[in-house]
């Protein structure tokens, strides 16, 4: 009938509005721990640079990595408050509340396999794509 379609497509969006929140949060925490290394990365190297000696170019480089390393506090610090509000957002949600039948269910549970087989296929064929750069390179090289 026309409203289980439409409460079916209401689920569907739900559906794919969740996981884009959730992966949105994963790729946030991917991104904090990178810019955490790199701002490690930074701090090793002022510190290398500060017991060289004492000239213009050593001042100079010093007050760039200080420069670049305040930007990546913020950075980090900016990141970081983002991805515990969308946490706690994500938690006081009742996520599951708004399926309350078994066709909705169903339907979650359809489009979430729909989904997974997309971003599997995807990544397969980057993958497929990488190893055939690399076939071609290696080709190359040996022609």
């Amino acid at each position: 009938n026309a409203k289980g379609s439409v409460k079916a497509g209401a689920v569907q969006h739900y559906i794919e509005q969740e996981l884009e929140v959730h992966l949105s949060i994963v790729e946030a925490e991917k991104s904090l721990e990178e810019l955490m290394e790199y701002r490690a990365f930074i701090t090793e190297q002022l510190e290398e640079l500060r017991h060289r000696t004492d000239d213009e170019a050593n001042r100079k480089k010093i007050a760039e990595l200080e420069d670049d390393l305040a930007l990546r506090k913020a950075q980090i610090s900016d990141l970081q408050q983002k991805i515990l509000t969308a946490d706690q957002e994500n938690k006081s949600r009742t996520q599951w509340d708004n399926i309350q039948s078994m066709l909705e269910a169903k339907v979650a549970l359809k489009c979430l396999f729909e989904l997974l087989v997309d971003a599997k296929r995807e990544l397969q064929n980057q993958s497929e794509k990488g190893y055939q750069a690399r076939y071609e390179e290696i080709k190359e090289a040996h022609d």
